[in-house]
Parts: C-alpha cells; sequence; structure tokens
C-alpha cells in the first residue's frame, strides 16, 4: 500500500485548477484574519443543535469535539471579501503540513451578514466537517470493505461517464473492460495496491459476467504505468481504441473530466485522484447533504456505499 495517502498537491485535478498559483493565492485570502474569518461554534450554535438532535452517525461525537478543539477549523471569507476569491468547491478540506489539522471551507454554502451572523444547512455543514475528521484520522486502505465496495462504486462512477458518451451498454464486452480498467486503477491508485494477481482478482469481481480470459488482455495492456496518474489511465483508453470501441480515439483528459464535472458535480472531481475525497462523495450521499449531484449519485452509491460509509466512520 502508500506510505501515505495522496496529497491535494500530488493531485493532477489540483496542478490545473492551480495554475498561475491561483489556488495557493486563494488559500492565502482564507488564512488572512482580515479577510476570512474562522466559523466559532459559537457562531454555528444553532446548526450544532440540529446536528446532535437528528444524527447519530458513529462519529459525530468525535467530530464535534474536533470542532470545538480546533483540529477542524471551518472557515469562510467576510462579507467585504466575498468577491474577491473563490476557493473551487472541489476543495472541500485541505490539512496542514504535518496532516494533524484541517482548514473547511464553507464559504461556497454559507452566507454571513455584516454583524457575521452565518446561515448554512446543518446537513452540509456536518458532512463537511466529518469527511474532514474522517480524512485527518485516516482510512484503512487494507480494508475489505472499502477494497470491495469502494472499487464498485468508484469503477461505476468512472464507467458511466464514457457509457453516455459512448453507449457501452450495447457493448458488454466494452464495458466490462472498462469497470475492469476502473476499478484497478482505484485499487492501484487510491489504495496503493500492488499485488497483481489481488488486483486482478478483485477488478474482476466488478465485471458483469466478465471471463478472465477476456480481461487478461486488458489487464496487460494497462500496467503500472498507466495507473501511476489520471492522466497516464485515461489517454491510454485513446492510444487503444481497438481494445474497446470506435470513438475511443477521441477522449481526452480535458473533455474526461469536464464531463464527469458535468454528470456528477465539481466537488466530486478530487475523487477521481484521492480516497480522502472519494470518501467525501460517499459520506455525502449518505447523509443527504446534496453537495454534489445527489440525484445520480444515489444510485451508484446504493446500499454499499452506505455500508462503506458506516464501516468506515466508526
Amino acid at each position: 500500500m502508500h506510505a501515505k495517502p495522496i496529497s491535494l498537491r500530488d493531485t493532477y485535478i489540483f496542478s490545473q485548477m492551480n495554475k498561475g498559483g491561483y489556488v495557493d493565492n486563494v488559500l492565502k485570502t482564507f488564512a488572512n484574519p482580515n479577510t476570512a474569518m474562522v466559523a466559532t461554534p459559537k457562531l454555528l450554535e444553532e446548526q450544532i443543535i440540529h446536528i446532535n438532535k437528528t444524527f447519530k452517525y458513529p462519529a459525530k461525537v468525535a467530530v464535534l469535539e474536533a470542532f470545538k478543539n480546533g483540529t477542524i477549523t471551518p472557515v469562510l471569507l467576510k462579507p467585504s471579501a466575498r468577491n474577491s476569491a473563490r476557493i473551487p468547491s472541489s476543495i472541500p478540506f485541505v490539512f496542514d503540513k504535518g496532516r494533524t489539522k484541517a482548514m473547511v471551507f464553507i464559504d461556497n454554502y454559507a452566507n454571513v451578514t455584516k454583524n457575521l451572523d452565518i446561515t448554512i444547512d446543518y446537513k452540509k455543514l456536518y458532512c463537511l466537517l466529518e469527511s474532514a475528521y474522517l480524512a485527518l484520522e485516516g482510512y484503512n486502505r487494507d480494508s475489505t470493505s472499502v477494497i470491495n465496495k469502494g472499487s464498485a462504486i468508484f469503477a461505476h462512477m468512472f464507467t458511466q461517464v464514457l457509457n453516455k458518451k459512448f453507449s457501452l451498454n450495447t457493448d458488454r464486452s466494452a464495458k466490462n473492460k472498462v469497470l475492469f480498467l476502473a476499478s484497478k486503477y482505484f485499487l492501484y491508485h487510491h489504495l496503493g495496491m500492488r499485488d497483481e494477481d489481488r488486483l486482478f482478482n478483485y477488478s474482476l469481481k466488478n465485471c458483469n459476467s466478465a471471463t478472465a480470459i477476456l480481461m487478461k488482455d486488458v489487464d496487460a495492456e494497462f500496467g503500472p504505468k498507466y495507473l501511476e496518474s489520471l492522466p497516464e489511465f485515461i489517454k491510454h483508453f485513446a492510444d487503444t481504441p481497438f481494445k474497446f470501441v470506435n470513438g475511443f480515439e477521441s477522449i481526452t483528459v480535458r473533455d474526461y473530466i469536464s464531463d464527469f464535472a458535468n454528470m456528477y458535480g465539481q466537488e466530486t472531481l478530487l475523487a477521481l485522484e484521492s480516497l480522502d475525497y472519494f470518501m467525501f462523495v460517499i459520506s455525502s450521499v449518505t447523509i443527504g447533504a446534496f453537495l454534489n449531484n445527489q440525484v445520480i449519485l444515489d444510485e451508484i452509491v446504493g446500499d454499499d456505499g452506505k455500508k462503506l460509509y458506516f464501516e468506515m466512520s466508526r
């Protein structure tokens, strides 16, 4: 497994968002007390009351304690600075260098008056706080649940984008190949799995009635070189269209990422590269926070996502 989780700055998507230092400059704005403010437990007292009354999630007590003691800090821009910068909604939280504290961005979902009264939906607030807390605690990437359920959900999310564009439902073989490879990418890239037999067998489980013989071909074609990064993975589909369906040669990294965001919401983008942000998507759907395209994701995440959420948040 990976020695440590993939950081935000290690992702291709962040490098694209941060062109010209855009995100870095926005982060400086949020770290500046003249332009940003901390949403303290006192300022969010009404939301905390709702959370305590309504939710019975396993991590709730620990999440609220981390909020109170400053391990998790929700921030937003002051009214006078709200038009000066915008944090991308695909970045719900960031960690300090030691990965001991998290800054949670509620700016895209909250309103603040000149008197510094804050309004925000309590479900959205809790999901943001909890996702940051669970990521700080660290997910068990050896967990059978995240290996099986996580890879299956990711594979269907990834494949559905291509299915919409290339009608993969009409070619079971091609769709199974994409499901297999998306599973393999998640297991290798997000979870750090390196054992070839485990990679193959777990990936095969996520295909509908696929045979091992059929998958051996694409398995060999997509070796470690094409699993190390999202761009390399997506580009290789375009480089080997003959193994899938006509039209795959037109796939580009930029178009795929754009299509993914259009289908599931900008908030889901980092799920393509990071387990921390993938689990944020699962949490949002399970809680019903509507921090993404809940209607489409409900069907994909389903009961397996709910089970994964509860197992990973104990």
